[in-house]
């Protein structure tokens, strides 16, 4: 296994690890707050969509928010709601990149040769790179003000985001996952210890399959950029 894949898969360890202590440790007052949460009704998602935009937009990883909506809103509408702010918030992202942050992104990849490289081979094969681009291990904050520099149109822009939501539902079930283990002594006493060697083996295999479908994305993102530099190059040499 090369030295990526074994830094993926020791994080996704100690990920689980922090899901374990973390929600012990926030046991006694999870109740509360759901049920803080819960009484706020359709306006806490509205603040989670609303916060959510604001923090990623700034580069707070998102990884962060969609625990915490797996947390508190659970598996189902935690997961609908993480993919509708992300969705939006990248939305959010491409407008900018096009209009108020134009000048400095374009500053900010000359700055960063890898970055370039995948913004010119964004030109040749849109929507299939920004696809694979969202499904790789890069900031989606950083691939949306990228991807909006470039000029792509909208609506594709929007179709590829997609790809953001399969990393959306491991890391919702992450928080989600926590939530139980929290109350892992009340469930023994009703289901036995099964259950949560059941949640953590799920997770786990989760975990394994977003690794392995981002090592394959981007193995085809270098493999695109680098073809992408080889047409350039040959297109230089023709003209020259």
């Amino acid at each position: 296994m090369r030295r990526g894949g074994l830094l993926r898969l020791t994080a996704a360890a100690l990920l689980v690890l922090a899901v374990v202590l973390l929600g012990r440790a926030t046991a006694l007052n999870l109740g509360t707050i759901e049920a803080w949460i819960h009484g706020l009704g359709l306006w806490s998602l509205l603040a989670y969509v609303g916060v959510f935009l604001v923090l990623t937009t700034v580069f707070v990883p998102d990884t962060l928010l969609a625990l915490v909506a797996g947390a508190v809103f659970g598996m189902l509408w935690g997961t609908l709601v993480v993919s509708f702010a992300g969705i939006l918030a990248a939305a959010l992202q491409y407008l900018l990149a096009r209009t108020l942050l134009r000048d400095r992104i374009d500053a900010w990849l000359g700055r960063h040769p890898r970055l370039a490289a995948i913004q010119r081979a964004v030109r040749h094969d849109q929507v299939k790179l920004q696809w694979l681009l969202r499904l790789t291990p890069f900031n989606p904050t950083t691939v949306s003000y990228l991807l909006g520099a470039t000029g792509v149109r909208f609506g594709p822009y929007v179709l590829a985001c997609l790809g953001l939501i399969p990393a959306f539902v491991v890391e919702v079930y992450v928080g989600y996952a926590g939530r139980n283990l929290a109350s892992a002594a009340e469930r023994r006493e009703a289901v036995g210890p099964w259950h949560d060697v059941l949640v953590i083996l799920g997770l786990a295999a989760s975990l394994l399959v977003v690794v392995w479908i981002a090592r394959l994305a981007r193995r085809a993102v270098r493999e695109a950029v680098a073809r992408a530099q080889t047409e350039a190059e040959g297109s230089d040499s023709g003209v020259a």
